[in-house]
């Protein structure tokens, strides 16, 4: 729920972002049109210094055979009075013009515009520099007609004498404005391509009443056709006053200066601001969440929880026997659902194997001694699948050493710079070694394996900041037990599977470090003690919250005051705010969150999966491999301060959920 929460409000303040970006500019605009009552520094428009901005756009749509073809434009630009003398006007204009249809026509261009125009003749006379891309073109144009200013005393006269100018109040940009409104209708001919179309023009004009300027026009071309209805279009454009200096009749009273422009942002933006205040909601109530879910999981742990007599606890040592192993490639999935399975990494090929069969391949590759029985078993899973070899040496198996390589490869480079010592190299091929001796994958225990390269990580980090200290590791199923030994670094391991802590000793004799490591069997959620207080405690905790603190409880009993905790911790959703608040609650002092987040190995022991779609069903076969998970964990090193708080008391069990 907490995770969903926050991706909400992440989502919200983004379509809030996107509703400010599209709305933003209509709402500065409407702001600075609306300061023009006080603000503007020209009554009039023909008048030196005044300029407005504009928008232009337009499109055009066939009909009949034309049918498919869309052609549009959009113009953006400024005009400014330079000098006015008499009934002469001077001015710029400036604008941008992108001009495309449906059909791979694409024109851009900007046009540079001096002209010179009367007031009194309406001679008007313009210079153009229009550049497109390189290329650079000027021309001069000459016209004799009314221009786009209108001042109520002028004579209603504008491009023709049908037009009657009204008054009439618009708004633009969410501003009300007083305009004289100037509206024509009038039947034609077109002449485009060489074609007389026929149809009716509906133009309308908006002049700023107090000023004069063009706030608004509009031509539409509803339906134009050609003498035989075969070819015919239709168009429309519309221009709008963006900004200006010019003193506008806006329609507001002046004591409403310091409110109207919010009343703007309110109506231009009223989604993007509900946006916004639903995902400051969410977000300010996201510690609130973080602290529910904490409380609740203590909860539940104090519920689980009871008086236990308390283990101590002593190494324990196994006797390693070499009875064979099994053939390269060869890989056993143990499931807690007891559908076992023998997989040929080679083939992609398995073979079920019952509670029998599992046990024996089981203790051959715990290196376990071999009764006439597990013989027997081992001798049939021979006559199927041709892969027990009783006499054969145990070795690190090249073919799932490959495997790991080559889903690891893309990490590699990554781990060994910030590692950034000589040894890395020769340090990250042991760790896929010893990988390649874990024959059996299992999912029991929640267990999970780091990829070879995340594992030499984590015992560097370990060895820079321990050195040839003591450390406790609660839980061993990637081997960092064996890289912290190659490191120099005496290493203590509880761990509740045999098999784990078998291979551990196996590897601790194979490489001559079995004087640096001693091995505790025990499951934690049962209360034990154990006589050394270490300098080090690392784990990789259950995936559950509840998981987490089963774990650090435990953990920090054997750490001595001052001592480093290295916590390995899924990082999906929310779990990084919860991590961090179970090491402040246990007293942990955070000194570093390592960049590098860790990537596990998962085992997928190939399964049948049924295929329902509208043409039917049918079954595939999903094939036994081992992959890198979806999921990410966050590798954090801190500091035990003071004495700790237990969320599980050292003398309680715990029956809960821990995966």
């Amino acid at each position: 729920m907490r995770t969903f929460i926050k991706v909400l409000a992440i989502t919200l303040l983004i379509l809030a972002g996107v509703s400010f970006i599209f709305s933003l500019n209509a709402t500065i605009t409407g702001i600075e049109l609306y300061e023009n009552i006080t603000n503007g520094k020209y009554d009039d428009f023909l008048t030196e210094g005044a300029y407005f901005e504009y928008i232009y756009t337009g499109d055009q749509y066939g009909k009949g055979d034309w049918e498919d073809y869309h052609w549009w434009f959009r113009e953006t630009g400024r005009l400014e009075i330079t000098k006015v003398e008499n009934d002469i006007i001077e001015g710029q204009l400036v604008y941008e013009r992108v001009e495309e249809d449906n059909e791979g026509l694409y024109n851009e261009y900007t046009c540079y515009v001096n002209f010179t125009y009367n007031i009194t003749s309406y001679w008007y006379t313009e210079h153009v520099k229009v550049v497109s891309g390189d290329k650079t073109e000027y021309y001069t144009n000459n016209y004799i007609e009314p221009w786009f200013y209108h001042k109520e005393n002028d004579l209603p006269i504008i491009l023709n004498e049908s037009f009657l100018i009204t008054k009439k109040e618009i708004t633009i940009y969410e501003i009300p404005v007083r305009s004289l409104f100037a509206h024509r209708e009038e039947n034609i001919i077109y002449v485009e391509d060489n074609i007389s179309f026929y149809g009716q023009i509906i133009e309308d004009y908006y002049f700023d009443e107090q000023s004069g300027v063009l706030l608004k026009y509009t031509v539409s071309y509803p339906s134009m056709w050609d003498l035989s209805n075969s070819v015919g279009w239709s168009y429309y454009d519309e221009y709008v006053i963006t900004r200006t200096n010019v003193k506008l009749a806006i329609n507001i009273d002046e004591t409403q200066a310091q409110v109207y422009p919010w009343i703007i942002v309110l109506k231009t933006q009223i989604w993007a601001l509900l946006f916004i205040l639903i995902g400051a909601i969410t977000t300010i109530s996201d510690p609130f969440i973080t602290n529910r879910t904490f409380s609740k999981a203590v909860k539940n742990i104090k519920n689980f929880s009871s008086p236990q007599p308390v283990t101590r606890l002593s190494p324990v040592y196994f006797d390693v026997y070499a009875n064979g192993w099994l053939s390269d490639g060869f890989v056993v999935f143990k499931r807690g659902s007891e559908s076992h399975v023998l997989a040929d990494l080679r083939k992609e090929e398995q073979h079920a194997l019952d509670t029998t069969e599992l046990f024996a391949l089981e203790k051959l590759l715990a290196f376990d001694e071999l009764n006439e029985s597990d013989v027997n078993v081992l001798n049939a899973i021979n006559s199927k699948c041709n892969c027990v070899e009783l006499r054969g040496m145990p070795r690190s198996d090249p073919i799932l050493v490959d495997k790991l390589k080559e889903i690891s490869k893309r990490y590699i480079d990554n781990v060994l710079k910030a590692i950034k010592s000589p040894e890395a190299y020769e340090l990250l091929e042991f760790a896929f070694e010893i990988m390649g001796y874990r024959k059996v994958l299992a999912e029991m225990f929640g267990q999970a394996y780091a990829l070879p390269p995340y594992n030499l990580f984590r015992a560097w980090k370990i060895y820079e900041r321990v050195g040839i200290g003591r450390v406790l590791l609660i839980g061993d199923d990637d081997f960092l037990s064996i890289l912290l030994a190659k490191l120099g670094v005496s290493v203590s391991v509880i761990d509740v599977d045999p098999y784990v802590l078998r291979v551990i000793r196996y590897l601790s004799q194979r490489y001559g470090l079995e004087g640096r490591i001693e091995l505790f069997y025990h499951d934690i959620r049962e209360p034990f003690t154990i006589d050394t207080r270490f300098s080090a405690v690392h784990m990789d905790p259950g995936y559950s919250l509840d998981g987490l603190l089963l774990f650090l409880s435990r953990g920090l009993a054997c750490l001595r005051l001052g001592g480093t905790l290295f916590v390995s911790w899924n990082s999906k959703g929310a779990n990084k705010d919860l991590l961090e608040k179970a090491l402040v609650a246990h007293n942990i002092n955070i000194l570093e969150r390592a960049k590098i987040k860790l990537r596990y190995l998962v085992p997928v022991a190939g399964y049948y999966s049924h295929i329902r779609t509208k043409y039917g069903g049918h079954t595939i076969f999903i094939p036994p491999t081992i992959r890198v998970g979806a999921w990410k964990a966050i590798f954090y090193i801190g500091t035990l301060q003071r004495s700790p708080n237990f969320v599980v008391k050292p003398d309680f069990a715990y029956t809960g959920v821990l995966y």
